[in-house]
């Protein structure tokens, strides 16, 4: 399960700050397959679960409130592979960038990337992603013929 900041208010108005946290999965409903359409997974199920904060008196005090405490769907047991948590942090990313410079396979910078980093749940495609990523942002005003 990945909770999320769905929206803050850093007060710039003059309002207390205040912010929303809800489930990754929480906007949007289940796909209900067409006939003939091939199958797809959707990870948005509407789910209800929120949390209100705001803060209180000083700057070091929150009030939390539940607007939901329930979720709609099953938890997740292993998180490998899952798209948020399976990014590759600024550090991986450089370190992939710089394995990929000198023409490394993507399977080989996932196993040293895994070696290194030991809690990270990286998966071969978001290896691909991130050297397309930067792939792009290198040719970026060039033309792509």
């Amino acid at each position: 399960m990945i909770i999320l900041i769905k929206r803050s208010d850093n007060a710039d108005s003059g309002r207390r700050p205040r912010v929303t946290i809800a489930c990754e999965r929480s906007e949007g409903e289940e796909d209900k397959m067409a006939i003939g359409r091939r199958s797809t997974e959707i990870k948005k199920y509407g789910c209800q679960f929120m949390l209100q904060g705001n803060q209180i008196g000083s700057k070091c005090q929150w009030e939390l409130k539940v607007v939901c405490g329930t979720h709609n769907h099953l938890i997740d047991q292993f998180l490998e592979g899952h798209t948020y948590v399976g990014r590759l942090t600024p550090s991986q990313d450089a370190f992939m960038l710089n394995f990929s410079m000198i023409n490394s396979l993507p399977l080989q910078i996932l196993d040293v990337l895994k070696k290194e980093w030991l809690n990270t749940k990286a998966m071969l495609r978001h290896i691909y992603n991130a050297r397309l990523k930067h792939r792009v942002v290198k040719r970026k005003g060039q033309s792509q013929m």
